[in-house]
């Protein structure tokens, strides 16, 4: 046996008294005495770096417990020798819970260590559970501050925020806790705007204009009324895109039947009101837009002659569909082009309904959305209606009653640091309020930007009402002059997978990609993308061209916005798109003639002209385009009649600003060729 250590030890009582419960382990007990020629009936305890004598008399145990290593639960005391020592001795695992209990209330000066190690040891609560809890609180365990409390809360974590170890735990065991008990919410939210089963919103094009068949082929001849190529183009495309729509309805899981083709039969006349009946109620209109030469999500085609009404007094809803511009030739044999044709897009719906309702939700004493034509369809009206979105609203309800009961400091554990953007538009999309975990990790103008969304979205969130929201939003911003504000601020909120729209390699075609649309929205132009990009730029340029000058805004048509102060008559452009037209050019950027007209590629489409980043027109003091030179109607027909008068009109275009002097691939678009009177001028 080793000789036992000598040490002074602090105590808490006299000599005579006992002092603190300690724990330790049996350094060595009994054994044969040489000296004596008998057996030992004592030892030492070793607890604290201290060795503590027990005699036989003051262990309460079986004395066969007292092996070396045993644990013992025992009180110190000093003997008339003033030596440490050891008295009530018992090795912990002969002890009942009971035994152990009886000793830990008799205990009132014990340590909160020695309990957590008990607890520890013992891996078990329940016999002293309000002892440890005690132990705990004297503690103030925050943060684990030492191997003994990574221990306990390795042994011990809360099963769930309710217990009530939990409110004494560290941060880090708060978050394993609530990550476990909210495992069902957390996966509701971060999944909850990824639609991965949502049906497809767009067809290759080769596909679509592969599929038309000889009746559709004699439907769009009948349209036409004419034999040339480029209104049998028109037509042909018009026809293919109602088959497209039909077809991404029926993927949508509807009953569709089509419409249209009966007029070849003169079977009924529903088709005068509508193409398409969905599920057998709802009457469909299919209108077609083809893409211009200069952007692939501007169109200025969607133009509806009256809103209509089926034979039931409902009004026939409009789905849009943008189709690729091309010749008739490729549009029979699309093998034949060596260029990308890209996709036939479906767009959504509107109605006429649907459209007042928009206009009279964002109306405000500063902001205006303008319907100066009721014929043409801006692309920011069209939205996917619930059917696109299979089971969201079901996961909505779910995920919201999850969120009811969740107490507003849990969400600090259940939510890292690189998720909020996620959990912000999940929320947001769902209409239910932030918690102020999340508020407060938003600056003052992105957590009104939520209120706001949750103020005008529907039961799924949709593009127009998306894109109103941000376009009212900054003009508020703008006008009351905020401090914190930055447009680039929305996409934090909008886009928290990191998703902006599609992707286009070039403005003839584009390459599809999946992306998570705004707040999950299905955007397949990713329009709202493209207006915070553009508003970011908007906003840099302020200082040069005033702009917290106006108080009043105006937008309408396809992207026009316009703006003037208290004391201004005239509206001033801030945003537009060109309505101008492409032509073809040679190598040096002169137009080309037919006779006396110039051959017309397409029209241009180029947007967003933006004031302090495009130049104003000298003479009418629009926006100028940057890639045709379209800046009016009245500078174009001014141009036109110059050219009547001078064949060489390519320097005389150059001379008056209209069309900036480039570089063309001489080699035939894909395009047809259209009459200038086509062109409408919207607002500018």
């Amino acid at each position: 046996m080793s000789k036992p250590q000598s040490h002074n030890t602090r105590r808490s009582a006299t000599d005579d008294g006992v002092g603190a419960i300690l724990l330790g382990r049996v350094k060595w007990f009994g054994g044969f005495n040489h000296s004596t020629g008998r057996e030992n009936d004592y030892g030492f305890i070793e607890a604290n770096n201290v060795d503590f004598f027990v005699h036989r008399s003051g262990v309460r145990s079986s004395l066969a417990l007292m092996v070396e290593g045993a644990e013992v639960l025992f009180r110190c005391r000093g003997d008339r020798v003033d030596r440490p020592a050891a008295v009530a001795a018992h090795v912990l695992s002969g002890m009942t819970d009971e035994e152990l209990v009886d000793v830990l209330n008799q205990a009132p000066d014990c340590s909160p260590d020695l309990v957590l190690t008990i607890a520890v040891q013992r891996q078990q609560l329940a016999p002293f559970r309000d002892e440890v809890l005690h132990a705990l609180t004297a503690l103030g365990a925050a943060k684990p501050t030492s191997n003994l409390l990574d221990r306990f809360w390795k042994a011990f974590t809360p099963s769930k925020p309710g217990d009530p170890l939990y409110h004494l735990a560290p941060p880090e065991v708060k978050s394993q806790t609530c990550r476990r008990h909210y495992a069902p919410l957390r996966h509701a939210l971060l999944n909850l705007l990824v639609h991965g089963d949502s049906p497809p919103t767009s067809l290759p094009a080769t596909e679509v204009y592969r599929s038309l068949d000889e009746n559709d082929r004699r439907l769009a001849a009948k349209w036409a009324g004419s034999k040339e190529d480029a209104v049998v183009a028109k037509m042909l495309s018009a026809r293919a895109a109602e088959k497209i729509a039909a077809r991404l309805y029926r993927e949508a899981d509807a009953i569709v039947e089509d419409v249209a083709v009966t007029q070849l039969n003169q079977s009924g006349d529903d088709w005068i009101t509508h193409d398409l009946k969905v599920d057998g109620t709802t009457a469909i209109d299919v209108k077609n837009a083809r893409r211009p030469v200069n952007s692939y999500r501007f169109y200025v085609e969607h133009t509806v002659p009256r809103f209509k009404l089926d034979r039931s007094g409902a009004d026939v809803r409009v789905a849009g569909v943008l189709s690729p511009y091309l010749q008739k030739r490729f549009i029979d044999d699309p093998s034949l082009s060596n260029f990308t044709i890209g996709d036939v897009v479906f767009l959504g719906e509107t109605s006429r309904r649907d459209i007042d309702e928009l206009v009279s939700r964002f109306r405000s004493p500063r902001f205006e959305v303008v319907r100066g034509n009721e014929r043409m369809f801006p692309n920011w009206v069209f939205g996917h209606s619930e059917r696109w979105y299979p089971g969201l609203g079901e996961r909505m309800v779910r995920a919201a009653e999850l969120c009811r009961d969740v107490p507003d400091d849990d969400w600090r554990y259940i939510v890292d640091s690189d998720e909020v953007g996620r959990f912000v538009a999940a929320l947001c999309a769902m209409r239910v309020p932030l918690p102020p975990m999340l508020s407060d990790r938003l600056s003052d103008h992105q957590a009104e930007f939520c209120a706001k969304l949750q103020r005008n979205l529907d039961s799924v969130p949709a593009v127009p009402a998306i894109f109103l929201t941000l376009l009212s939003d900054f003009v508020d911003a703008v006008v009351d002059h905020r401090p914190d504000f930055s447009p680039s601020s929305y996409a934090a909120v909008l886009f928290p997978h990191g998703g902006s729209g599609p992707t286009h390699r070039s403005d003839r075609s584009f390459v599809r990609v999946e992306t998570h649309g705004p707040l999950g929205a299905i955007d397949p132009l990713g329009l709202v993308a493209a207006l915070v990009r553009t508003l970011t730029t908007l906003w840099a340029n302020r200082v040069e061209t005033a702009l917290e000058r106006f108080t009043n805004y105006r937008f309408g048509g396809l992207g026009l916005m316009q703006a003037r102060g208290d004391s201004d008559v005239e509206w001033t452009t801030i945003l537009a798109y060109c309505g101008g037209t492409e032509y073809q050019r040679d190598e040096d950027g002169n137009i080309h003639f037919s006779g006396n007209a110039p051959k017309v590629m397409g029209r241009c489409g180029n947007t967003p002209l933006i004031i302090g980043s495009h130049e104003t027109c000298s003479r009418c003091r629009k926006l100028l385009c940057e890639k045709c030179g379209f800046c009016s109607i009245g500078c174009q027909e001014k141009m036109l009649q110059s050219m009547k008068r001078d064949r060489n009109g390519a320097a005389r275009l150059r001379s008056t600003g209209f069309v900036s002097s480039r570089g063309r691939n001489t080699e035939e678009p894909p395009w047809e060729s259209v009459p200038l009177d086509a062109y409408e001028d919207y607002f500018r």
